[in-house]
């Protein structure tokens, strides 16, 4: 029996591998890691060449205005290949989730391109230590227990779950976050206050100022789409800034706007 497991990130189909190897079972057990994190950027008809286009374009804008050296390749060319893979050569498909938006989203996507009876999932927000919120959050004894966890998805689930997709790819968003079990899509400026909060009217430096923002706002998001933000901030003259903006581990921020 040949089983192949869905992973949204490095550190969790890391922490799969690890696991599956010390089970013995790796050779029938393939794990897949997407990279591409779905709460940001547009997914708007994102299974057209367009799309896709549109999507590369916002990544590669976003990801470099940070770092100008990242790899892109992993992450821009994961939904392409990602549609294209042959998921039919595999007995078992088994999606890993949990109660986050790029998880979820991933889950959306593999039920609109992959066929229901091979379809499984695995809710690591049944982790038997704590609720997790994300696959790279869990130990490997949870990621050990969870393996019994798998469960073979409804139909009724799996047509909820392709309408969400069609819903979600027909929105021009560009931001989508996890609420009262849903996802939602935002404004691009969603963070915009809880990211000012943090700032005083004394220098900070700017990546605690991006820590606590992704603490404080329960979202699986990342440091570079927040990072994005307090720049957009500075640029328009909201945030008072110190050292250089090409440098974010040198910046410190400040609000002047606090009364």
């Amino acid at each position: 029996m040949k089983n192949i497991h869905i992973v949204n990130g490095n550190s969790g189909a890391a922490t799969l591998k690890y696991v599956l190897k010390k089970a013995g079972t790796q050779n029938t057990n393939i794990v897949y890691c997407f990279n591409d994190i779905l709460s940001v950027g547009p997914l708007f008809q994102v299974e057209s060449d367009i799309g896709q286009q549109k999507r590369k374009t916002y990544l590669s804008n976003l990801i470099h205005k940070i770092d100008a050296t990242y790899p892109l390749i992993e992450i821009i060319n994961d939904i392409p290949e990602f549609l294209n893979f042959n998921f039919s050569d595999f007995d078992t498909v088994t999606i890993w989730h949990g109660n986050n938006t790029p998880e979820r989203i991933l889950k959306f996507f593999c039920c609109k391109i992959i066929d229901d009876k091979n379809l499984y999932e695995i809710d690591i927000s049944k982790s038997g230590e704590r609720t997790s919120c994300s696959m790279g959050e869990c130990s490997p004894e949870s990621v050990r227990i969870l393996l019994n966890s798998s469960k073979k998805i409804s139909q009724e689930d799996y047509i909820k779950s392709r309408e969400e997709w069609n819903q979600i790819t027909l929105s021009e968003s560009k931001l989508r976050v996890y609420r009262k079990e849903k996802i939602e899509s935002v404004f691009e400026n969603f963070y915009d206050q809880l990211i000012l909060e943090q700032c005083t009217t004394e220098f900070t430096p700017a990546q605690k100022v991006i820590g606590i923002t992704l603490g404080k706002s329960g979202q699986l998001i990342g440091d570079t789409f927040i990072t994005n933000r307090l720049l957009f901030l500075i640029e328009h003259q909201q945030l008072q800034y110190f050292g250089d903006l090409n440098n974010i581990m040198s910046l410190l921020v400040k609000n002047n706007n606090i009364k």
